[in-house]
């Protein structure tokens, strides 16, 4: 094992987690939530659609829903899973559906 307690940091501080020779959450939080922001502030009304990994979805999630980033792995992404986030004028956001998976079932 490479890093000792970095699994355990990331569960139980994602917070305060430093990756070595990575970002932190919090720098990708920051990343994340500003290329989102970006978008919304296009203002032409559209539907988009974000694919990335798990870490970087739980950022942007608490990060426009203003959750802390320690409450992170609070909550389950399963993988392909399918998260709807509404934004509002007046930077108001709302999580319509979280983690959707009856796509997945055959």
């Amino acid at each position: 094992h490479c890093w000792p307690g970095m699994i355990e940091e990331m569960y139980h501080h994602p917070e305060l987690l430093q990756l070595p020779h990575g970002e932190s959450f919090a720098d990708l939080q920051r990343r994340t939530v500003q290329a989102v922001e970006e978008i919304i502030d296009r203002g032409d009304n559209k539907t988009y659609v974000i694919v990335s990994h798990g870490a970087a979805i739980r950022t942007i999630i608490c990060g426009l829903l203003d959750i802390p980033l320690k409450t992170a792995w609070n909550f389950s992404l399963y993988n392909a899973g399918i998260t709807c986030m509404t934004h509002y004028m007046g930077d108001r956001t709302i999580l319509t559906f979280h983690n959707f998976t009856d796509h997945l079932i055959k």
